[in-house]
Formats: C-alpha cells, structure tokens, sequence
C-alpha cells in the first residue's frame, strides 16, 4: 500500500481492525438486549473507528470518529489534554512529565502500543505524532495519548502516586552499584536531521567508522554503490570470535540502511538469497531507524531455520544512540553532523 493513497474512513477501519487482531484489540461495541412474547434477541451496535484491547487498557480512535458521540467520560479525557514535555521508560512504568506533573503507565502497556504503531508505520507512515495526557476533570483518571495523523493511541493511566518513587529507587540502586565502573556524563543526542550532506553516504560513513572501532572486525570491505537498488551501502565484514580452545571467523554481510520509516520485510527484500549466494555466515543489518516487529521476527525465523543456518545482527535507533556516544569524539567535529 502506497502512503500517498487516499483513504476513506472505511479503508482506515479495515485496515486497523486486520493489523490490531494479532494484539488482541476488538472494535468497541455495546449490546442490548429485548424480549417478546416469542424470542430474545440481542442487538449489538458497534462504534465504529474504536478499538480497544481486551483487558481494556489500550485503545485507538481513528481520527474521522465523532468524538463528541462517545460516552461523556471517554470524551472528556481525550478532549482535555495537555502536551506531554519529556518521558522517562522505565523498569517498570512509563513516567511522563506534562505541566510540572508526573503521569505514570505501565511500561509493558507502552512497549504493546508500540508494537502496534510499528506494524501500522509499516502499511501507512505515521506523521505528525505528537504526545499528550488526556485528563478527566471530574475524576483523576488519565490517559497517555498518542496523536498521529491516522489515529490517537491510548494508554489508560495509574492511579496510584508512588510510581515516580519505585523508578527513582532502581535507578538509584543502578547508579550506586556502577560507579566503580563508570563515570557519569550527560550524553549527546546526535539527530539524524542534522546529518550534512548527503544522509545515506554520511550513514555510511557512521557504520564503517564504528565497525572499525570494533576490536574483533579484521576486515571491512566496501562493496556495491550507495543505494545500489534502494538496498543501500553494503560491507564485507570479517569478525574474529574467540572460543575457549579455538579461534573462528564468521564472514557477515553488512548492510547500511538509512530511513525516515521504521525497516520492514519489504526494505531490505533478497537479504537470504544473496547470503546464501555469496556463502556469508550471516547478515548484518545498520539502521537509524527501528524495526518492525514483523522483520524481528523474520531475522529469529531465519536462525532457527536449521536449513538455513544463519546468522543474523542488527544495530538500529538505540544502538546507534549508545555507540555514537561512546565514540563521540568521531562526531562532534562538525563534519558529519552539524553541531551547534
């Protein structure tokens, strides 16, 4: 399905509804039920646009849904909201800091929408998406919302105020336990938007950089064009593993792929064909972006395929966030990204 297509409010219902059945959301319905002298029967009306999960904290409303139709309490929380300043994953919640006030979720409800968003993102890009919490003013129920220019993705709030108190425990337990080991710096937040110059051959660049800060590559070899086929740059990568009575060497395909949208199946389609082609021990995938949890999948598929016996390796977005960081002084001279 192309981006620029032109969706009815049908189209968007239907696609939705067959992406968000394999997370178990259903379209929000009520029944009634009425009697005669001669049967039972029982109506069902459904709203349509409306999805929830089954346990009843996730939600979606498609943007053409006539919000002023839903129930009062419903309406109330997504109409009054408030844009979402930072957020905090946590362990064990989600915090998000809104209007000097913490809002707490549950951070595997969070990582589930995500899930989600990722198989819609890879049908139709998500745009605009802009955070809020959806207050309700006569009682404290909250939601997170996720504004897109699709839908709005709901996570329903916590209640309880001691959320903010458990992570800064954890987190306090974490930075007590490392600083032997560590020393504690804010890190940099390298934007993929301030790339200079042409952001594929700069990517590229970024991945050879690093894979040559790796102390087990023994070979990087170029091969193929930037963009050759929209695959993007590939290496020739040669990785020495270490064993306790032998040394191997495992020969990978690295393929950089620089991307606004997160990397499906369909991205890097023939990866297999020319592993096995070529006799590669496996396939390294780079990206900026993220994966979709179907491409995760297919990266397992393949490894457990004893057919195929192969490898597989990915950095995407917070692998790159972690590694530019480490070597930061390879980045912070102006002639990659551009620094302020």
């Amino acid at each position: 399905m192309e981006e620029e297509e032109d969706l009815t409010s049908e189209d968007i219902r239907f696609f939705i509804d067959s992406i968000t059945e394999q997370f178990e959301f259903e379209e929000l319905t009520k029944s009634k039920d009425t009697s005669n002298d001669f049967e039972s029967v029982q109506i069902l009306t459904t709203t349509k646009g409306v999805f929830k999960s089954k346990d009843a904290y996730l939600g979606i409303v498609c943007n053409f849904v006539d919000t002023s139709k839903l129930k009062s309490d419903f309406k109330k929380t997504l109409n009054n909201r408030i844009e979402v300043e930072k957020i905090f994953e946590g362990e064990k919640y989600l915090l998000c800091l809104a209007n000097s006030k913490i809002y707490s979720y549950n951070i595997d409800f969070y990582k589930r929408l995500n899930s989600v968003m990722d198989e819609i993102d890879y049908e139709y890009h998500l745009t605009d998406v802009k955070t809020y919490i959806g207050i309700n003013p006569d009682n404290s129920n909250h939601f997170l919302i996720i504004a897109t220019n699709l839908a709005y993705f709901l996570i329903a709030g916590l209640l309880e105020d001691s959320q903010e108190e458990e992570e800064r425990v954890i987190l306090s337990n974490k930075l007590e336990s490392s600083q032997p080991f560590f020393e504690f710096k804010a890190p940099i937040h390298f934007e993929w938007g301030k790339l200079l110059g042409d952001k594929d051959r700069q990517f590229e660049r970024i991945c050879e950089l690093l894979l040559q800060k790796e102390s087990n590559i023994t070979s990087i070899i170029p091969i193929g064009k930037t963009r050759a086929s929209d695959r993007g740059r590939d290496f020739e990568v040669i990785e020495k593993v270490g064993g306790l009575n032998s040394n191997n060497e495992f020969k990978w395909l690295v393929q950089c792929k620089f991307s606004i949208n997160s990397i499906s199946p369909s991205s890097i389609s023939g990866w297999t064909d020319r592993i096995i082609e070529h006799k590669y021990d496996g396939f390294w995938l780079m990206t900026n972006n993220d994966l979709t949890p179907n491409l995760f999948d297919q990266f397992k598929d393949v490894t457990n395929n004893e057919d195929y016996q192969i490898k597989t390796r990915f950095w995407q977005r917070s692998d790159f966030h972690i590694k530019l960081n480490v070597h930061s002084e390879l980045f912070t001279n102006g002639d990659i990204f551009e620094i302020e």
